[in-house]
């Protein structure tokens, strides 16, 4: 019912897809692997900021920033 768009981070290889097809037959009909752009950016780095009190602008989107500072997402209790 749905596709999963994967972007491959820098320093780690692209998945094999004829191993995913081989576990997960129909898998490569659904996903798709995109080349650009490329960030070295991590989920863990920008909760770690979050959690630190230090900007992530420029590391997600605005409407992002702004959905996690409302929500007090990340923040340490």
């Amino acid at each position: 019912m749905c596709f999963l768009v994967a972007v491959p981070r820098p320093g780690y290889e692209r998945p094999n897809m004829k191993k995913l097809e081989a576990a997960l037959p129909g898998i490569s009909k659904k996903v798709i692997l995109m080349d650009k752009p490329r960030l070295e950016i991590s989920a863990t780095d920008i909760r770690n900021k979050v959690a630190q009190g230090l900007p992530i602008s420029g590391l997600v989107p605005q409407v992002v920033e702004e959905y996690i500072k409302e929500n007090g997402l990340y923040r340490k209790p």
